[in-house]
């Protein structure tokens, strides 16, 4: 229990079985006073029950108390003796719960009455508290109304100042707005006629390029053709010759033989004359060489000169649409540099009308805030003199509070040596009764243990 002493607390810990069902048990009997209180009376009824005197003639039942041997007289003196151990160990249970009872009561009494001088200590305090201020208000009633009704119109004044701009402040930010949003408009017509411009130069650089590009691609084919013109013409003129040197060949080699026929008397007149017209053959093959190497040339020449030409043709094309190009990219240049620079005049001017109309938000955010401040300084002034014109208009209040004061403070007074009385009391009691509530402990806990290890050795057994 929370109110327990503090010493049957300790001894409670050091005493009572921490584990198991036996602790459970110790904590059971110790916060529960209606079991603990049955369990002392039946304890405590048990033992008067066998100390009660016994009525005459009990002891002579069966053979009689004048027949009684040294043997059954010794075991009625053991019996005698059990008793009183038993009646006074059933007395000293009794007194120890009783002085448990005893001493929570006296703590619980203590506790009560400590809590009610507190309680009476703060009413004092808080009567303290507004009697201070009601006699300081009083005291300086003429100086608080003086300074406070100057506050009051001064921050009325400033408060309707404030109003005022803040209509200005708002008429003059519309206006901002309805200027910004012209001037955007604005912007955006003006820069129609340059976008179009420079789209416009756009498209004409890109024609031109593309034209740069097919006129460089005409070039490339036109150099490619003079170079197959060249290589055709190299073959053809080389194969002539090839002819040719093939036909001195053969011609030299007839006329050695026409020429060994005729010096030789017995090689027949026909074998002289086909040998004469062999040379003849290939003399007209060797003409037939020589006139095909001049076409060749010839005519290889002018196709030569044709590619050429055309080749020509293609680069003073390139160089046009190089020049119209460059025109192109200049021209769309300039009018994007041109359009640009509107666009960033458009935006610089945005800007520096946006920044206005920053400012005047910022400007009315710090009147508005003024005006709350200017607003608390009028509320503050207002509630300063209420109070000064209420505790002036009534002093039975005050009167009144003082005579509370003064009946509270004897209360407390009182309370306090009540408070000392009880303590006192209450450690009194804890002293006198120490030894019995001791006692009353141990002899709980050793039941607690007993009644635990039956119920473990019963769960063992089952």
């Amino acid at each position: 229990m929370a109110d327990e002493p503090q010493d049957a607390q300790e001894l409670q810990d050091e005493l009572v079985p921490q584990d198991g069902a036996a602790a459970d048990a110790a904590a059971d009997l110790f916060t529960t006073d209606d079991e603990a209180v049955e369990t002392s009376q039946e304890l405590a009824d048990a033992f008067d029950e066998y100390d009660e005197p016994a009525e005459d003639g009990e002891l002579a039942e069966g053979d009689g108390a004048t027949d009684a041997t040294p043997t059954e007289s010794g075991a009625s003196i053991v019996a005698a003796k059990a008793g009183q151990a038993g009646r006074a160990a059933g007395q000293a249970v009794m007194t120890g719960f009783s002085a448990l009872r005893d001493v929570r009561a006296a703590a619980k009494q203590s506790s009560s009455a400590r809590a009610e001088l507190k309680s009476l200590q703060a009413a004092l305090d808080e009567d303290q508290a507004v009697l201070d201020r009601r006699t300081y208000v009083e005291t300086n009633y003429a100086t608080i109304v003086q300074e406070q009704t100057a506050e009051l119109n001064e921050a009325t004044a400033l408060g309707q100042q404030l109003q005022q701009t803040l209509s200005s402040l708002d008429e003059q930010r519309t206006q901002l707005v309805d200027a910004y949003n012209q001037l955007c408009s604005d912007n955006a017509q003006k820069a129609i006629p340059f976008k179009s411009l420079m789209d416009s130069a756009k498209g004409r650089s890109d024609d031109a390029t593309r034209s740069l590009n097919e006129a460089r691609r005409a070039v490339r084919t036109a150099e490619n053709q003079l170079s197959d013109t060249v290589d055709d013409r190299d073959k053809r003129v080389a194969s002539a010759n090839r002819a040719l040197d093939n036909a001195q060949s053969r011609y030299t080699a007839a006329q050695a033989e026409l020429d060994r026929a005729q010096k030789d008397s017995s090689v027949a007149a026909t074998t002289i004359s086909d040998l004469r017209g062999t040379v003849a053959k290939e003399l007209a093959r060797i003409d037939a060489a020589k006139a095909e190497i001049e076409s060749a040339q010839s005519e290889s020449q002018r196709a030569v000169e044709n590619a050429q030409t055309h080749r020509w043709t293609k680069k003073q094309s390139l160089d046009v649409a190089t020049k119209a190009q460059e025109e192109a990219q200049a021209e769309y240049a300039a009018r994007k540099e041109e359009y640009e620079r509107i666009t960033a005049e458009a935006k610089a001017a945005e800007e520096a009308a946006q920044d206005a109309i920053d400012d005047t938000d910022d400007a009315m955010a710090q009147a508005n805030k003024d005006l709350a401040a200017a607003q608390e300084r009028m509320a503050a002034a207002q509630e300063l003199l209420d109070e000064a014109e209420d505790v002036h208009a009534t002093p039975d209040i005050t009167q009144l509070l003082q005579q509370r004061i003064a009946q509270t403070t004897a209360s407390i007074d009182e309370q306090q040596r009540q408070v000392t009385h009880l303590a006192l009391q209450e450690k009194d009691l804890r002293k006198q009764t120490f030894s019995s509530r001791l006692l009353f402990i141990a002899v709980v806990v050793v039941a607690i243990i007993l009644v635990a290890l039956i119920v473990w050795f019963a769960f063992l057994r089952g």
